[in-house]
């Protein structure tokens, strides 16, 4: 069985499956620290070709969607730097609160498919 726990990707480059572990998240949303500790995304509100022209036309204060993230969700992206694959993300969070390294990528692999889903994460095939 695959260390993914049976999840996988497909690299589109090469039609070949590969294990979510070697998979690598690259943030394409902003983010920061809130005043009581959690971490907020700053997601735009308008994107895309034809709507994208009204983001810069919003108030400072409305032009992002707020996205508080709890904490196991706020660690995960704090690691997210684009060179960081799924495998060393689980295994650093996992080191530091005694949990199994297999059950963290998967939770790991639904966290940054359902950021990827919302357009705040591309995820890319390693190489």
């Amino acid at each position: 069985q695959p260390s993914d726990g049976g999840f996988g990707m497909k690299d589109q480059s090469s039609d070949m499956e590969i294990g979510v572990d070697r998979v690598i998240p690259r943030r394409l949303v902003e983010s920061r620290e809130r005043p009581d500790g959690c971490l907020e995304l700053l997601a735009p509100r308008f994107q895309g070709f034809w709507f994208g022209w009204l983001q810069r036309w919003l108030p400072q204060d409305r032009a992002h969607q707020r996205v508080v993230l709890d904490d196991t969700g706020g660690r995960v992206w704090k690691y997210i730097d684009g060179t960081a694959d799924i495998r060393g993300i689980a295994q650093s969070l996992a080191a530091a609160d005694d949990d199994d390294p297999v059950e963290m990528i998967q939770r790991i692999w639904l966290f940054v498919r359902a950021m990827a889903a919302e357009g705040w994460l591309e995820l890319r095939a390693p190489g």
